[in-house]
């Protein structure tokens, strides 16, 4: 339907609302672009079916004389009701006060104002011959006392509750569809109104500072009035409360707010609605492997919830139809979880620091109980050690304090497997006094600038001699596996050091004349890079030596950067030859990035470089600095990516509480939903069938 004089145009706008909803809202726009508020935008795509949606948002617009301060309030109001609409999925249009001066309300069945403090008598008049014709409105907070009296209200004033005191609590005084609880809502001030004859009390407000409660809401046979501002802030509850108080003034208005077609059902997942997973299921179904079991049930009944809610919906009944949509939505979230399937053989661990919140107890329980198997909690660096070490300083907040046995003990009798992860060269977490020791002694990487950084250098026979040592002590804990991480330069022009001078100039055969800028840019710069790569990959090879030989059941892995074929250069860190060589029994690249695609490229490049030789395990940054996921979904899309790239596992970073409530219950629904060991490496088992 076009107004006069204007283009009616339609758009999908999708939001992501705090309600935990994502879903397309058709908005049908009954203004030119430049009337909506920053933020809303308008296309020219045709509607689905053409027809202008129930529900009109009007924007405040026409302020009145010293009623610009104010445009920052009518911008807020408006979003905020807009935002409920969309989070519940229900169509709306939108125009504003201005629009309807000028060229009339036409179209939909409900007019809601959010904020409208000075409407003009041209639009009074558009109003009241828009409720002439059976239309209804809902007015909060103000506006003219004649388009109040459609609402069925007298306004007395209003009330500015108390500064820091804003919040309160909305009552019902009555029994609405879909609205069990009372209601948090924010309102600077309180609108003081009274209920003409045919009106009646619908909600009270209380401020949780005290006093007296406030009529909150009000209806009567042409509309409705709302005490207060719309929530800048709404969640899911002043949503349903607004979809409650429109069905109560237009209960013929249900049908179009209560959708109980898949296509309406949003899920968190891969899949954007319930028809989408059910059309996959259907696509899926002779394949091999077909979708999980569980996900087809959840599925169904899903679909069963739904019927239902139609019946109810049929019979006159909201409130149940509403229960129902609601189960139906809960149902289809598991099946979306749940349409991810368990891969058994895999690893699946989690980096962790020294020490697990709440315990170590209590955080392996948590991790065992999502199917996980194995953790990576480091135990050392280049100069502090968390366990009972003879080469390395120990920690000194608790000297006596040994994490990785805490970490084995808590271990035991569990499906969770310890790897002790070293942090090697790195002086992370080192006091003072051992960085001014190691400077001291010459054992910190220079880079070409002269300076000493907080770094062991690799070549260094003193740092080679601890680092193996202590790779041989973590080995005597009895545990699962060692994992080598920070095996590698700071920078791509460190160490230029002294000692790497003249093991350098061992290698080439010559002395290098102008150093450091022949090695690090000039014509030995080639056979540089090389050198260093051949200074990590030999301490790399003497520390897996170490460790197979103290315990040759345990497995040897490293934490690397994902670009071998960049930081193989940059860092020195030659992964590719650890794994040609069996250094390692496995390799997790630090695959952190929230692109899919890179993700994508990350892993078809790295099965590349290992070849198959051994298992590549994806390290994904849940928690990594400039790359945490957006939530579970995305985790779980991320998981997915890997397995299709036949990576043989994952570890996430980093294990803490937010991880064990945020994310490993939503894994356990489907992708982790069985148990697994991972314990299938030809050249570990050789080694300890031998032992």
């Amino acid at each position: 339907m076009a107004l006069p004089g204007r283009n009616t145009c339609t758009c999908t706008w999708l939001l992501a609302l705090g309600l935990g909803l994502g879903v397309a809202v058709t908005v049908l726009v009954l203004a030119d672009t430049a009337d909506l508020a920053p933020g809303l935008q308008a296309s020219t795509e045709p509607s689905a079916d053409g027809n202008t949606p129930p529900v009109i948002v009007v924007k405040g617009d026409l302020l009145g004389p010293g009623g610009e301060p104010n445009r920052s309030r009518s911008e807020a109001s408006f979003r905020s009701v807009c935002t409920m609409l969309a989070g519940l999925s229900i169509p709306y249009a939108v125009t504003s006060d201005s629009v309807i001066e000028r060229h009339g309300l036409a179209g939909g069945a409900l007019a809601i104002f959010p904020y409208n403090r000075a409407m003009s008598d041209g639009e009074a008049q558009a109003i009241a011959t828009f409720v002439e014709r059976g239309g209804k409105v809902l007015v909060c907070f103000t506006g003219r006392s004649d388009v109040l009296g459609w609402a069925g209200v007298r306004l007395r004033g209003w009330r500015a509750n108390p500064a820091g005191h804003e919040r309160g609590e909305l009552t019902c005084l009555r029994s609405l569809p879909g609205l069990r609880k009372a209601v948090t809502w924010v309102s600077p001030q309180t609108a003081r109104a009274d209920p003409l004859d045919g009106s009646e009390p619908v909600a009270v407000w209380r401020a949780r500072a005290g006093g007296d409660p406030e009529l909150a809401a009000i209806a009567g046979p042409f509309g409705a009035f709302v005490a207060l501002l719309p929530d800048p802030k709404p969640g899911e509850l002043q949503a349903r409360f607004l979809r409650a108080m429109m069905g109560l003034v237009m209960p013929s208005i249900w049908p179009h707010v209560i959708r109980t077609d898949p296509a309406s059902v949003p899920l968190p997942t891969r899949f954007r609605t319930l028809d989408e997973l059910t059309n996959w299921i259907d696509s899926a179904a002779h394949a091999t492997p077909g979708p999980p079991a569980s996900a087809l049930a959840w599925t169904q009944q899903a679909l069963e919830s739904l019927r239902k809610a139609q019946t109810a919906l049929d019979a006159g009944d909201p409130d149940a139809a509403l229960e129902m949509v609601e189960e139906a939505t809960r149902q289809a979230g598991e099946a979306s979880w749940a349409s991810y399937p368990s891969v058994p053989g895999e690893l699946r661990g989690v980096w962790m620091h020294n020490y697990a919140e709440p315990s170590w107890e209590e955080a392996l329980a948590q991790i065992e109980g999502a199917n996980l198997n194995a953790v990576f909690p480091y135990m050392m660096s280049g100069g502090v050690a968390f366990y009972d070490s003879a080469v390395l300083p120990r920690q000194r907040d608790e000297p006596g304090r040994d994490y990785l046995r805490e970490a084995m003990s808590a271990a035991q009798g569990r499906t969770v497997q310890v790897h002790a992860r070293m942090l090697n060269l790195s002086l992370l977490f080192s006091s003072d006094s051992t960085r001014r020791s190691l400077r001291a002694q010459g054992r910190c990487v220079v880079d070409a600038g002269g300076r000493q950084l907080d770094w062991l250098c690799p070549t260094n026979e003193a740092n080679r001699r601890t680092q193996i040592e202590a790779a041989r002590e973590l080995a005597r804990y009895g545990v699962a596996g060692v994992q080598f991480d920070y095996l590698r330069y700071p920078s791509a022009t460190s160490c230029v050091c002294q000692y790497c001078r003249k093991a350098f100039e061992r290698y080439v055969g010559v002395r290098v004349r102008q150093w450091p800028q022949d090695a690090v840019n000039g014509g030995y710069r080639g056979r540089f890079s090389l050198w260093r790569r051949q200074q990590v990959t030999r301490l790399a090879r003497e520390m897996s030596s170490a460790v197979r030989a103290e315990r040759p059941d345990a497995y040897v892995s490293a934490a690397v950067f994902p670009d071998w074929e960049r930081h193989v250069v940059s860092f020195g860190q030659d992964w590719k030859t650890w794994v040609e060589e069996g250094v390692v029994d496995f390799v997790c690249p630090m695959n952190y990035t929230r692109d899919a695609t890179k993700l994508s490229s990350y892993l078809q490049r790295q099965n590349a470089w290992v070849a198959g030789a051994v298992p590549l395990v994806c390290g994904i940054g849940v928690y990594a600095d400039g790359h945490q996921l957006s939530g579970a979904s995305q985790l779980l899309e991320q998981v997915a990516t890997a397995r299709a790239h036949h990576s043989s596992g994952f570890v996430i970073f980093n294990y803490s509480p937010a991880l064990s409530r945020d994310f490993l219950p939503w894994l356990a629904r489907g992708a982790t939903s069985t148990p697994t060991c991972f314990d299938h490496l030809p050249a570990h088992q050789q080694r300890r069938a031998s032992r």
